[in-house]
């Protein structure tokens, strides 16, 4: 985004200390079930994941409005994987993704579900063999950001931004591979140029432009939602998607859209 529409002023970051589905509710757990039945997964053992991590943000979009948020990663079985994202003021959301192999080719599941709606059902061919788990803490934070607070050029994600404004995400080098920091050319405040490098930068050069079209709130509140709809069914791309759509969900709830 070229000019200064983002709306953030500063993130924080902190380990959380929630664990397994302890800190759900009752229909909150029952969201994450209707996405196993889509699925067709059995019901999973709430205390026995093979990896987990959450972390605590804070979202500060001006001097008096805040947003806290939990997200939460668990790693069920080396095929099946569960986002969470839970916080004041927004929906609850999570997304599931579940690697099928069938004969010799492999196909990722992506489920997401927000407030009892599943959002997105649908299956894609892919190379990866398992399915990647990267702490959220260490992707979300920074020996160059101190004391845990992201600036706004640094927008969502901890890694800092380029000197052309535009953020940097930590992703596989390729399914399954190691993760480097990608620099975007569309996501992140006074960005927006070149060709879009993924899927994702897509989706935020496509939100920019409809924000240049509708200059103030209620109207942008159809781009903001645009963004998480093409979102949604993103993935091999590390936590981008989840992080970015979290972020604009809170700005929503700010702007009452």
């Amino acid at each position: 985004m070229k000019e200064d529409k983002w709306g953030l002023a500063k993130i924080s970051v902190n380990k959380s200390t929630k664990r397994n589905l302890d800190w759900l509710t009752i229909n909150q757990k029952e969201q994450i079930q209707k996405m196993l039945n889509y699925s067709g997964l059995k019901e999973i053992n709430s205390k026995n994941f093979l990896e987990q991590d959450s972390v605590e943000l804070t979202f500060d979009y001006g001097e008096d409005q805040r947003l806290n948020v939990t997200t939460q990663t668990l790693k069920i079985t080396n095929n099946v994987k569960v986002e969470i994202v839970n916080g004041d003021n927004i929906p609850f959301y999570a997304r599931l993704y579940h690697l099928i192999r069938d004969k010799d080719k492999n196909f990722l599941e992506i489920i997401a579900i927000e407030n009892e709606v599943i959002l997105i059902h649908k299956k894609e061919e892919t190379d990866i063999q398992s399915l990647n788990f990267k702490p959220l803490y260490k992707s979300s934070s920074s020996e160059t950001v101190k004391d845990g607070n992201i600036s706004l050029q640094a927008w969502y994600d901890i890694v800092p931004c380029i000197g052309s404004g535009c953020c940097a995400f930590p992703e596989p080098l390729w399914p399954g591979g190691p993760y480097v920091t990608i620099p975007y050319n569309w996501c992140g405040n006074n960005c927006g140029s070149g060709s879009p490098v993924n899927s994702v930068d897509e989706c935020c050069r496509t939100h920019d432009y409809c924000y240049g079209a509708f200059p103030s709130y209620p109207d942008r509140c159809n781009c903001d939602q645009n963004l998480l709809n093409c979102l949604d069914g993103i993935s091999g791309y590390g936590g981008a998607p989840t992080l970015i759509r979290t972020a604009f969900r809170g700005k929503m709830s700010i702007e009452g859209c």
